[in-house]
């Protein structure tokens, strides 16, 4: 296998466990929530946090392998990885832009579901726009902001891909 098809498959099970383990950690906290408003004991929050523990594992030796095919054939990113002012502006927007489409959808869940869902996408974005500056395509401040979207669209394309396959192997389907 290719060392290309190798960062592929490495990338995909990064964004697999990542995702699943982020889905594992609102497991834990929704289940601890729910076990204060129940008198019942419920285990449901250890097994998630052992599954939690058990993605964070496959998190950690993805990201040594992918340092390793990284060493192997590095990437030759030609730009700078920073961004300008208007870039800044653009996360911001971005955050606002994100913000009203929650407040639209669901007003009464914005405190506490819309807000944290803002802020991850507007770091995902964040990043996305970093690694946009980086490959040097986009020196005009719309390409990368383009780029960045499709970068973040990407991001989560495989995190959901991921996850689907690592559920459908586990049994959750």
């Amino acid at each position: 296998m290719s060392v290309e098809s190798r960062k592929t498959v490495w990338w995909l099970v990064l964004a697999s466990c990542g995702g699943m383990a982020c889905l594992a950690l609102l497991f834990a906290i929704f289940d601890v929530h729910l076990v204060y408003r129940r008198p019942q004991r419920n285990t449901g929050s250890f097994l998630a946090i052992v599954f939690l523990v058990v993605e964070l594992t496959g998190v950690a030796i993805a990201v040594l392998e992918l340092q390793k095919l990284y060493h192997e054939q590095p990437i030759n990113w030609i730009g700078r990885c920073q961004i300008s002012l208007s870039d800044l502006l653009s996360i911001v927007f971005f955050f606002a832009i994100v913000m009203t489409i929650y407040r639209t959808l669901r007003p009464d869940q914005i405190l506490f579901e819309g807000l944290p869902v803002s802020v991850v996408l507007g770091m995902g974005y964040a990043i996305s726009l970093l690694c946009a500056a980086r490959t040097g395509i986009g020196f005009k401040a719309s390409i990368r902001w383009g780029l960045a979207i499709l970068y973040l669209i990407r991001a989560l394309a495989m995190t959901l891909l991921g996850v689907a396959v690592q559920g459908f192997f586990v049994g959750f389907h």
